[in-house]
């Protein structure tokens, strides 16, 4: 399996940043406790909604609005 370090890196960094260690980060997204823990540990990359969610999150959906 492929693993995407570089990409859960940043949205753990950028997650902790913003919300904390709070660790309900999740809920906020809709997803489970342990697909975020598999973003964050490069395990799987996010679907483009998650994307979207995690970027609404850390106020940063202008720039996936500019991607799309």
């Amino acid at each position: 399996m492929a693993e995407h370090r570089p990409v859960g890196r940043t949205v753990r960094d950028d997650l902790i940043d913003t919300v904390g260690h709070d660790r309900r980060a999740h809920d906020r997204v809709g997803r489970t406790p342990e697909s975020i823990s598999n973003i964050e540990r490069g395990k799987q990359l996010p679907s483009i909604a998650t994307l979207a969610e995690l970027a609404r999150i850390l106020k940063m959906q202008d720039a996936i609005d500019r991607l799309f």
